[in-house]
């Protein structure tokens, strides 16, 4: 987080951080936060503050979020049929703040804060 401030202070770098919140059952989520850092590029980041969420920090414009939500969507899909789930696999929330400029730094931090130290 710290180091995406840096770089939209210096770099005017745009980054997303979406909060992504699953339903049950937590083995399909343990399968898809193994498949995750395969899919992340390597300017992207991820952690999991619950057992029931995953936050990623991306940088770019917010389309290239949509490619990646696909594909997160789609390894949720066959994470729950993995997990022995009847499909369709419940809908995900995401919850995401932006930070085009240097005025948005205050909310992105607010938000990365307290999204990391839920329970």
């Amino acid at each position: 987080i710290e180091l995406a401030l840096d770089r939209n202070r210096r770099d005017r770098m745009r980054f997303e951080l979406h909060r992504l919140d699953f339903p049950e059952p937590h083995s399909a989520i343990e399968q898809l936060c193994a498949w995750l850092p395969g899919q992340l590029r390597d300017t992207d980041c991820l952690c999991r503050p619950s057992r029931g969420s995953v936050l990623l920090l991306t940088a770019g414009p917010s389309e290239a979020f949509l490619h990646l939500r696909r594909r997160i969507l789609a390894l949720w899909d066959t994470a729950w049929r993995d997990a022995g789930r009847t499909p369709p696999s419940p809908a995900l929330t995401d919850h995401h703040v932006a930070m085009a400029g240097p005025e948005d730094a205050e909310s992105f931090l607010a938000a990365a804060g307290a999204w990391l130290t839920q329970a």
